[in-house]
């Protein structure tokens, strides 16, 4: 079987493992080289800091640099017959899957497929200066930044953290 084959049949007998019990940093490892052997170098830009499942994923990824595609095929392989060494001799279906590619649901699963968007796009006006953080757009808050405004939006923020924090606390009956 050639080592793209066998680099599509380990991609998808990890993403169907529904027993293996993965570190967090065997996980970044696997989408670090699984995102390099799928699309090459990292070039998209890194997540809000405030975003570190997508930070993480990110620097996974970006901390290959310029290793080839091939290379990358090599090291997910190495690294995934170092957490099962089975996976070549077990079906799909043998270990929660079914032929269609759904796993148990206790792979990595979907973690090694994609950088995640886990937050809807606001509009420029419902930002704060919370996103402009995550987005680093030291402009923005700069030009919000004045001894004008910045005593106002600091209640109005505090009268919001009241309100949802009452809401959070608020005992069940």
């Amino acid at each position: 079987m050639a080592e793209r084959e066998r680099f599509e049949r380990a991609a998808e007998y990890m993403r169907n493992a529904s027993g293996l019990r993965l570190s967090n940093e065997q996980k970044l490892q696997l989408y670090g080289y699984f995102k390099q052997a799928k699309e090459g170098e990292c070039t998209t830009t890194k997540p809000g800091f405030f975003d570190f499942t997508g930070r993480a994923k990110w620097e996974a990824w970006h901390s290959l640099g310029r290793m080839t595609k091939d290379e990358a095929v090599t090291q997910y392989l190495a690294t995934v017959s170092a957490i099962s060494p089975e996976w070549e001799t077990v079906s799909p279906t043998e270990d929660g899957g079914d032929e269609e590619g759904e796993g148990g649901g206790g792979g990595v699963g979907p973690t090694v497929s994609r950088l995640a968007d886990q937050e809807e796009e606001l509009a420029e006006e419902e930002k704060t200066v919370f996103d402009w953080c995550k987005e680093g757009r030291e402009d923005r808050l700069r030009s919000h930044l004045t001894p004008n405004n910045i005593n106002n939006r600091d209640n109005e923020v505090l009268e919001d953290s009241v309100r949802n924090l009452s809401v959070l606390f608020h005992p069940c009956s």
